[in-house]
């Protein structure tokens, strides 16, 4: 039997391949959940994102979140009625929401 499916979520501008969230990506095989802007973050758009994600996987699954990413786990289970989907968070190095790499996020 297999464990849960590890979602990687990286923050503003999202994790060049020298971050250890891509080092992880490549060495375990997990998947990075992709925004469509890394730049300009929109809060409804990233948690869009991560529910449509979540909700195609149909798995349990870890997320493992840096920075902006953290911000997002946060919204996500807020408001998503599918918290029942992740199992467990890793939230490394969470950034203020004032930071200026949050946007309007």
């Amino acid at each position: 039997m297999s464990g849960p499916q590890v979602l990687i979520l990286p923050g503003w501008q999202n994790s060049g391949p020298d971050h250890w969230q891509s080092q992880w990506q490549t060495a375990h095989g997990y998947q990075r959940v992709e925004q469509h802007d890394w730049l300009r973050p929109l809060r409804g758009d990233w948690i869009a994102r991560l529910e449509e994600v979540l909700l195609l996987n149909r798995a349990p699954a870890v997320l493992v979140a840096h920075s902006l990413g953290c911000l997002l786990v946060a919204a996500w289970a807020a408001h998503s009625r599918n918290a029942h989907l992740v199992r467990a968070a890793l939230l490394v190095a969470p950034v203020t929401p004032r930071a200026r790499s949050c946007g309007r996020f």
